[in-house]
């Protein structure tokens, strides 16, 4: 697999959380583990961290794990990581909306815009 042949591949890792809550349904625990072990991975071989790995964990953190507090800190790793990260934004303001924080919402949503006026999702 892309993942032994390069640990540090992190859209593979975030493929196989993926695959493994999703449609192997192992629950949030397993994707949890291919996010933990993205992370130490890059940082291992000296490598930035990733929005992406971030941003995968903390919507996986909230859908699945219901743990608000952790999703968020995820978020704004990835934000913090990538400043410009649409997907973190954006899921950061919906998930933000659901728990009726609205001023944060916004805020998320028109931040998405400021740089990425064409997203449909914050459009919708």
């Amino acid at each position: 697999s892309s993942v032994r042949a390069q640990s540090t591949h992190a859209a593979a890792w975030v493929a196989l959380a993926q695959l493994r809550t999703r449609k192997l349904r192992q629950g949030p625990n397993a994707g949890r583990i291919c996010y933990q072990t993205a992370e130490r991975e890059l940082i291992r071989a000296g490598l930035p961290p990733n929005s992406f790995v971030y941003t995968a964990w903390a919507s996986l953190e909230y859908k699945e794990g219901g743990n608000y507090k952790l999703a968020k800190e995820l978020f704004q790793k990835a934000i913090e990581i990538d400043p410009r990260c649409s997907a973190a934004w954006l899921q950061l303001g919906v998930m933000e909306a659901d728990k009726e924080n609205w001023d944060e919402a916004q805020n998320c949503f028109e931040t998405v815009l400021k740089f990425d006026k064409r997203n449909s999702r914050v459009l919708q």
